[in-house]
């Protein structure tokens, strides 16, 4: 069974959902940021996640501390492999309202996962699997005219 590395959320709500799905041992980690410490604690009083939180299956990220040094080490933590599936979802509707605060949090994120590939530099699979699609194409490239060409010869 291939294992899911890691969900990222926007808003930790009462923390059901959570809950929910870290009883998939697939799953190995959740990584939750929220904006609204009451509900983190009302969250926390509600349902027992020492389990999770010990062993590092769950990471809840304050939002107001969120900078570019500490994503890093959440990128870190996670390893490599699941850049290609990173998505940021938003627990629920209450979070809409939030969506500067989201869109420039996954901005970050997506900064950080920059930083990370470029660091390590491209995967060598996809560095040949871009060689091979070139040079498939490269007869057509030189044979037939680009599209900004053709425009610009049909408006002369």
């Amino acid at each position: 069974m291939h294992a899911i590395l890691c969900f990222f959320f926007y808003g930790f709500g009462n923390g059901i959902l959570y809950k929910i799905l870290l009883q998939n041992q697939a799953l190995k980690r959740i990584i939750i940021f929220e904006k609204e410490l009451e509900l983190i604690f009302l969250a926390l009083n509600f349902i027992d996640f020492s389990k999770d939180l010990s062993l590092g299956r769950l990471i809840i990220l304050h939002h107001d501390d969120i900078n570019l040094p500490k994503m890093d080490k959440v990128f870190r933590l996670i390893g490599d492999l699941f850049y290609r599936s990173y998505s940021l979802h938003i627990a629920n509707d209450f979070y809409e309202h939030y969506k500067e605060d989201i869109l420039k949090l996954n901005k970050l994120n997506m900064q950080t996962i920059k930083n990370h590939n470029l660091m390590h530099g491209n995967d060598p699979k996809d560095a040949m699997q871009g060689i091979e699609q070139f040079v498939y194409n490269l007869p057509q490239m030189i044979t037939h005219p680009s599209y900004k060409n053709y425009f610009l010869k049909k408006r002369v």
